[in-house]
C-alpha cells in the first residue's frame, strides 16, 4: 500500500465502504462539503471492498466493521482505517482486536469530533493502522471518554439499562439475581448523583448514543 503521508488532500483519495444507503450518504455528503478537494469513492459490499481496494490505493478506508471483517482483507492490505458504526457512549473509541484500524466513529457524533478524527488520520505520517502505536495516538487519547467511576460490574449493568435491558434480563445475561441488579441500580444512581429511577434510565440511554458524557448535561424541566 503506497503512503499518503506527507500528501496534500488533494492528493489523498478516502474509500468509503458502508452498507446503509443512509449512512454512507450521509457521510459522502458530509465530506463533500467539508473536504471538497479529498477524492471520494464508495463501495456498498465486501465483494466491492476487495476488488476496489487495490485498484484505487485510497490512503484512507471508512468502513463499517460487520463489512470490512466479512471482506477477510489481511491488515497489511488496508491503507489507515475509521471504522463507523452504531451509536456507543463515545465518539472516538479503540477498534474492535479483529481489525486493524486507527479508531472507531460512532452515529452521534458531534461535527467538531469528527473533523477532529478526519484531520487527525488525514495528516497521520503513518502509512496504515497497523503500523500506529496505539498507546501514543492522539487520536486515540484525545477522543476517549471521561471515566464515570464505576466499578466493571456497575458498568456492564450501566451499559445493558442504556440498550433498555430491564432489571429481569440484566440479572440473566449476568449470572445475577433481580435483587443485585436492583442493588447496583441504587449503587450506580447514587454515585452518578442522579436524582430517581427515570433519571437514571435517561442518562444511561443518552450515554450510550453518545449524546451526553457526564450527568450534568441532562435537561432538567
Amino acid at each position: 500500500m503506497s503512503t499518503g503521508a506527507g500528501k496534500p488532500l488533494a492528493a489523498q483519495r478516502v474509500l468509503l465502504a458502508v452498507a446503509r444507503p443512509l449512512l454512507r450518504r450521509g457521510l459522502l455528503d458530509w465530506l463533500r462539503g467539508r473536504y471538497p478537494d479529498l477524492a471520494l469513492e464508495t463501495v456498498a459490499d465486501p465483494v466491492a471492498l476487495r476488488e476496489q481496494l487495490p485498484q484505487l490505493r485510497p490512503q484512507l478506508l471508512l468502513a463499517e466493521p460487520e463489512l470490512l471483517a466479512r471482506a477477510g482483507l489481511p491488515p497489511e492490505q488496508l491503507p489507515r482505517v475509521l471504522l463507523v458504526g452504531p451509536a456507543r457512549h463515545d465518539v472516538v473509541d479503540r477498534p474492535p482486536a479483529s481489525v486493524s484500524a486507527c479508531a472507531q466513529l460512532w452515529e452521534g457524533a458531534d461535527e467538531a469530533g469528527l473533523r477532529r478524527a478526519l484531520d487527525c488520520v488525514l495528516n497521520c505520517p503513518l502509512t496504515t493502522a497497523q503500523h500506529c502505536a496505539s498507546d501514543a495516538c492522539a487520536l486515540r487519547l484525545g477522543g476517549r471518554p471521561a471515566a464515570l467511576g464505576l466499578s466493571a460490574r456497575e458498568q456492564e449493568v450501566f451499559r445493558r439499562l442504556g440498550a433498555g435491558d430491564a432489571p429481569r434480563e440484566i440479572a440473566a445475561a449476568l449470572g445475577l439475581s433481580v435483587k443485585t441488579v436492583e442493588h447496583y441500580r441504587a449503587q450506580i444512581k447514587d454515585k452518578l448523583a442522579l436524582r430517581d429511577s427515570r433519571e437514571l434510565l435517561e442518562f444511561a440511554v443518552l450515554w450510550r448514543r453518545g449524546l451526553a458524557t457526564r450527568p450534568s448535561q441532562l435537561r432538567h424541566d
